[in-house]
Parts: structure tokens; sequence; C-alpha cells
């Protein structure tokens, strides 16, 4: 038994350092993560780019402007449509994501109306 205990104390102090080493470079998921499925898009790529550079636009500077959000969001139709929405707008504005910079710059009236419009596609999305 003493000849074990020094090898039984090694392997728990590797097995702690691993535990901490898996826990602190462990990638956190994006919930926003381009985890679309292509198939179920229903707007060009196209399309998409053109909704995040008026999103990006209405949103930025001083004057923000609920009304393009709101049309834009209302062009999806699917949940992976909402993701790959999300996903190329986070590439655009390194910042924010794109409900975290909905949240920051509209009233609490406008972002309970931006989420009525994404619930619509499936309940719970946003």
């Amino acid at each position: 038994m003493k000849k074990a205990l020094p090898y039984i104390i090694i392997a728990s102090v590797l097995l702690v350092i691993g535990v901490i080493a898996f826990f602190l470079f462990k990638k956190k998921k994006d919930p926003f993560e381009d985890e679309t499925d292509e198939e179920n898009l229903t707007l060009t790529e196209a399309q998409f780019s053109i909704m995040v550079d008026s999103i990006y636009s209405a949103v930025s500077g001083w004057n923000d402007d609920q009304e393009v959000v709101e049309t834009q969001l209302k062009k999806l139709k699917t949940s992976d449509d909402w993701f790959h929405l999300n996903a190329l707008y986070n590439i655009k504005d390194s910042d924010y994501s794109l409900v975290e910079r909905i949240e920051r710059d509209f009233a609490n009236v406008y972002v309970e109306n931006f989420k009525k419009i994404i619930n619509t596609i499936q309940p719970g999305l946003w």
C-alpha cells in the first residue's frame, strides 16, 4: 500500500489538473452560432446581406430606426433564418450580438415588439 500511495497522489493531482484545464479552455457555446440547416433558409445570402446591412445602419449612430429593424425581422420565416441572420450580424458588429444591440439601443416597448415578431416564428426563439 505504501508503494502505491505516491502513484495514487500523482494520479489524483493529474486528474484535478485535467478537470481544471477542461473547464478553463472549454469553448463557450455562442447561442447564436450559425448552426442553421441551409435547406430551411427562406432567403438568399444576398437578401440576408442586405438585411444585416440595413439593421446595422439602423442601429448605428444616434438615430436608431425601429421601423427598419421591424421590417427586416418580419421577413424571417424560420428559426434557421433567425439564427443565420444573427450569425451574419455578429460578423458585421464585433461589439454586440444582434439581440444585445437591439436590447441596448431600443426602448423596452420596441424590444418587446421585436420579440413578438421573432416568437411568432417559433415560441421562445428569443
